[in-house]
C-alpha cells in the first residue's frame, strides 16, 4: 500500500522474494517444480510471510541489528539456504539477473548479505533503465547514486566475510550506515513509483 513503507532491509529482501516466487509460480504453471524447487518457493513464502509482519520501521535501516525481529526473518533465511543447496535454481537465474551479477558470484551463498546486494543490484537495474529511458529527473539520479554506495558496501560486507573481524566491522558499519542515506533519499512511494516506472519502461520495450 502506498505511503505504508518506509526504505528498510525489508523492504529489499521484500523485493527479492517477491521476484524469485512470481518466478517459481511462473515455472510450476509451466513445467511444474522439482522438489527442490518446490522447497524453494515454499521458503521464499515464508519469507514473505515474516517480512510482511513487521512495522514500516522494524529491521529499518540496519541488516545486521541483533533483536527479534531479524532474528525471525535469519530464521528464514537459513532454511531458504538448505532449501536452495543441492540442486535449487541459482538466485540470480530466480531474478533473471545473470546479465547483471559477475559470473563468479553467481552461485553466492544464501545470506542476509547476499539477499541484500541482490535486491539492490535490483533497484539500480530499474533506476538505471529509467534514467537513460527518458524519465530522468535529479532526484531519480541521487537515488541511483546512493543505491550504487549500497551495492559496493554491501559487496565488501560479502567479500569480507572471512576476513579479519576489525574489518568486518568496519565494512558492516558502512553498509548499515548505507541505509541511513538510502533512507534519506527514497520513501516507500519513491520506491513503488520506481519499479512501476521501470515496469511500464520494459513494457514499451517488448
Amino acid at each position: 500500500m502506498r505511503g505504508q513503507l518506509a526504505f528498510s532491509a525489508a523492504v529489499v529482501l521484500g523485493v527479492v522474494a517477491d521476484a524469485a516466487v512470481a518466478k517459481l509460480d511462473q515455472l510450476g504453471n509451466e513445467r511444474g517444480l522439482s522438489d527442490v524447487e518446490l522447497a524453494q518457493l515454499t521458503t521464499f513464502e515464508a519469507l514473505q510471510v515474516e517480512l510482511r509482519t513487521l512495522g514500516p520501521w522494524s529491521f529499518a535501516m540496519c541488516s545486521h541489528a541483533q533483536d527479534g525481529d531479524t532474528e525471525r526473518v535469519r530464521e528464514k533465511v537459513r532454511r531458504l539456504s538448505e532449501a536452495s543447496f543441492g540442486g535449487g535454481m541459482p538466485l540470480v537465474d530466480l531474478l533473471d539477473m545473470r546479465g547483471a551479477v559477475p559470473a563468479d558470484w553467481c552461485l553466492l551463498p544464501v545470506t542476509i548479505d547476499s539477499l541484500l546486494w541482490l535486491g539492490i543490484t535490483r533497484l539500480i537495474e530499474d533506476l538505471a533503465l529509467i534514467v537513460s529511458g527518458g524519465m530522468m529527473t535529479s532526484r531519480r539520479q541521487q537515488q541511483l547514486a546512493v543505491l550504487r554506495d549500497m551495492q559496493g558496501a554491501f559487496g565488501r560486507v560479502i567479500r569480507l566475510a572471512q576476513g579479519p573481524a576489525d574489518q568486518q566491522q568496519r565494512a558492516t558499519d558502512r553498509a548499515n550506515a548505507s541505509f541511513v542515506r538510502a533512507a534519506h533519499k527514497i520513501d516507500g512511494d519513491d520506491l513503488l513509483t520506481i519499479r512501476d516506472e521501470a515496469a511500464a519502461l520494459r513494457a514499451k520495450r517488448r
